[in-house]
This record gives C-alpha cells, sequence and structure tokens, in this order.
C-alpha cells in the first residue's frame, strides 16, 4: 500500500512540475525589440500585421504582442486560453466600436489574415465558418508602416461579415 501511495505522489510531482515547466513564449518580454522576438519565434508560425504578432503554442493557447515605439518594442504581451473553440456569432456581437485590439482578441481569439491594404483591417473566424472583418483606427498615425513613438493602441471602427 506505501508503494502505491509513493508511486501515485510521484506521479502527481511529476504532472505538477510537466505543467509549470516554462515554454519558449514564456520568453517573450515588454521591452524586446522586434528582431529578438522574431528570433525567439523563428521556425513557428506567427502572423504579423502593423503593430501586432499573433501566434498558437502547440498546446492550442494563443498570443498576441502589441508593439510601440521608435525601436519597435513589446510593449504588451496577452494570452488567452481557448484550447481550439472557435468563437461565436455571439462573441462577434459582444464586440462594439471603441474596443482595444486585445479586448477582441480576448473575446475571439486572434484572427487568421489581414487582407486590406491601407486600412486597419484583421479577419477572425467563427464556429459557423463565417469570416468577420473587423476594422480598427487609432488616433496616431503610423509613419512608414512602423509603429511610431507615442502611437496610441488601435480601436475597433467597425465590424462586417465579409465571407
Amino acid at each position: 500500500m506505501k508503494k502505491i501511495i509513493a508511486l501515485v505522489m510521484c506521479i502527481m510531482f511529476a504532472v505538477a512540475f510537466c505543467s509549470c515547466r516554462k515554454t519558449k513564449y514564456d520568453e517573450v518580454t515588454i521591452g524586446m525589440t522586434y528582431d529578438e522576438f522574431e528570433s525567439f519565434l523563428k521556425g513557428k508560425d506567427f502572423f504579423t500585421s502593423d503593430c501586432y504578432a499573433f501566434w498558437r503554442d502547440e498546446n492550442g493557447n494563443e498570443f498576441a504582442v502589441e508593439f510601440w515605439g521608435n525601436n519597435v518594442k513589446v510593449n504588451r504581451i496577452a494570452s488567452f486560453s481557448r484550447q481550439g473553440v472557435k468563437p461565436t456569432s455571439e462573441d462577434f456581437e459582444s464586440i462594439v466600436p471603441g474596443m482595444g485590439m486585445l479586448e477582441v482578441v480576448e473575446r475571439v481569439g486572434i484572427p487568421f489574415r489581414s487582407v486590406e491594404s491601407g486600412f486597419a483591417t484583421f479577419d477572425f473566424l467563427a464556429d459557423d465558418g463565417t469570416v468577420y472583418r473587423i476594422y480598427f483606427g487609432s488616433s496616431k498615425e503610423l509613419v512608414n508602416d512602423m509603429c511610431t513613438f507615442g502611437a496610441e493602441e488601435y480601436f475597433v471602427s467597425e465590424i462586417k461579415i465579409v465571407e
């Protein structure tokens, strides 16, 4: 009986140890330059557009990073555990003009593309296959497609069904 209890305790310890282990993604930090960020994710599938980067790890966790500043450094990092659950139309209906990019990602997950030139737009996929295009505006201008010092977060201006 003591051997069984010891074995169960060893298994519980091993599970706890493995679940607390840091991943490569935990090493992305505030202030990291875009080049440093890109080298951490080398070989991984990530999507960037304007001042944001999005990716999903092997466990289904989703990450969003916002870059700002003269040297394009990581300003904010957000992670979400959606575990492969796609957002519903009700999730998209909860998005209203004025919401920030990371608030949107928290509600509906990371976008899968950005297709319109000249606009800050991101496309998101719903559970029924509907594609929602969310248009974002900013109170500061982007210069040379780089996020400039003092720029502010993107805010929802409009949402449309496109497919």
